[in-house]
């Protein structure tokens, strides 16, 4: 059967409704802005901050990346016919993009709230500013730049 989206009158229209992925991005972007929020009031530097938040998000990955071949080989290496991963399914690490745009979102959202525009960014998630602590609530016309402010 061929794609029914190509098939249907318009059906490509229909897919634009109902994509998961904004939401998830819109979701995280709330998440980090609370959690750096409470970060900051604990003394969580920046740095300390995305590089915490990138290697949750990347030792489970590269596990995973580990294990995977190992099954490969371990699969290849019984008698029998053995066709790879790639070979049935080309692009199988092409899921994985939304990983690196995760992580770009968690720089993104620390350094506009370090920049001062905590304002901008509740606003643009839909949440409520007192769910931000007051530390993280900054002047948009005074931001908090320092050049020691990425160390962790």
């Amino acid at each position: 059967m061929s794609n029914p989206i190509d098939v249907v009158p318009g059906g490509w229209s229909a897919t634009w409704v109902p994509q998961v992925m904004p939401v998830f991005f819109l979701v995280g972007g709330y998440a980090n802005v609370i959690g750096w929020g409470h970060a900051q009031t604990s003394g969580v530097t920046p740095g300390r901050f995305v590089a915490d938040r990138l290697r949750r998000l990347l030792v489970p990955t590269a596990v995973w990346a580990g294990v995977w071949p190992a099954g490969e080989l371990i699969a290849a290496a019984r008698p029998g016919p053995h066709r790879w991963i790639w070979e049935r399914f080309p692009g199988y690490l092409v899921p994985l993009w939304f990983l690196g745009v995760y992580g770009l979102l968690i720089v993104t959202v620390v350094l506009t709230m370090v920049a001062g525009y905590p304002s901008s960014m509740v606003a643009t998630v839909g949440a409520d500013e007192s769910n931000i602590p007051p530390q993280t609530r900054q002047s948009r016309r005074s931001p908090s730049f320092s050049s020691d402010c990425w160390r962790s």
